[in-house]
């Protein structure tokens, strides 16, 4: 029975991994295709930084939408930038898509979007998805618990590892960099003053993911427990 079980909670989070006809995230590689095409050209013609991005005031109405897809200045920092969210929107967002449901991710998405505006309007935020991607982490963690209610050996599982592998480096790895980067900028400051401003657009977009997570819930289990019938 255990094993049985085991095997139903590893085939739902191994099929938020699967691309089918059915559940291709295609909000995912939209939401993508939307970051390389403000991001590229800004890369080889800077002035076009100052129309998409930009840095506070931004004179464009426009930016406090763009400015979520634009990835950072012109030059080898941006393309350091658009390269590691590329990797967590195709590790993270793919599966978070596959777990909610495109209509939801899409919800998800706007609304990421609207309090990435408003906390740029309060704030001299920078650019980039942070606060699109970072709220897709709260969805993947409660599909990680439903998994180790159903079986705790289901952990071992290779996207189990998957899950905690990219939850790490979101909310661990780059949360310090993140916070250790203001000193290379010559901040002297507290540490944890720091860590907090240099991550506020995740730590907002993981409060959006949250709430949304819990208004989800049902959905969320049932979600997997259709995923994990074995056929």
């Amino acid at each position: 029975m255990n094993q049985s079980r085991s095997i139903r909670a590893e085939k739902a989070l191994e099929s938020l991994y699967h691309s089918d006809g059915e559940r291709f995230p295609v909000v995912t590689y939209g939401f993508l295709g939307l970051c390389l095409l403000i991001t590229i050209p800004t890369l080889f013609f800077p002035g076009l930084y100052e129309i998409f991005g930009g840095v506070e005031p931004r004179r464009h109405c426009w930016q406090v939408f763009t400015a979520a897809f634009e990835h950072g200045w012109p030059g080898f920092h941006g393309s350091i930038h658009l390269a590691l969210n590329t990797f967590l929107i195709l590790e993270c967002g793919r599966p978070c898509e596959r777990l909610l449901g495109s209509r939801r991710f899409l919800v998800l998405g706007l609304l990421s979007l609207a309090a990435n505006a408003l906390v740029l309007a309060l704030t001299e935020g920078a650019n980039g998805s942070s606060m699109v991607i970072w709220s897709w982490g709260p969805p993947l963690f409660a599909a990680l618990l439903w998994s180790r209610r159903q079986d705790p050996s289901a952990a071992g599982s290779a996207a189990s590892q998957r899950i905690v592998g990219i939850l790490v480096v979101m909310y661990a790895v780059i949360t310090l960099v993140m916070g250790l980067l203001p000193y290379l900028f010559g901040w002297r400051g507290n540490p944890l003053v720091a860590l907090f401003r240099a991550n506020i657009f995740h730590l907002t977009a993981t409060a959006v993911g949250a709430l949304f997570t819990l208004a989800s819930a049902g959905h969320i289990r049932q979600r997997l427990s259709r995923l994990a019938v074995v056929e």
